[in-house]
């Protein structure tokens, strides 16, 4: 992961759940590399001519979640969605 800052994080996922072309789930453990522990799910919802995506995060604790944060946890995510929306901006 590369935070807005330019810093490189390497994580260590384990997938739970991989449901084509609806819905990915994964989790972070605690100490791989210093990282918080966190359950992600992303799910995608056919509209018709449009697609309903929902990230989910669980953290385990505050600290998990405090630490997260202060990775610019929330910028990422939020960058990661305006990448999106502009490479299919690109498609249309």
């Amino acid at each position: 992961m590369r935070t807005p800052d330019g810093a490189e994080h390497h994580l260590h996922f384990v997938f739970k759940d991989v449901v084509e072309p609806e819905r990915l789930s994964w989790r972070t453990e605690a100490g791989v590399a210093g990282e918080p522990s966190v359950f992600n799910i992303l799910t995608l919802e056919d509209l018709g001519k449009q697609t309903r995506v929902t990230f989910v995060s669980w953290f385990p604790s505050l600290a998990d979640r405090e630490l997260a944060l202060s990775w610019c946890f929330d910028r990422v995510l939020a960058e990661g969605a305006e990448r999106m929306d502009q490479l299919l901006a690109t498609l249309l």
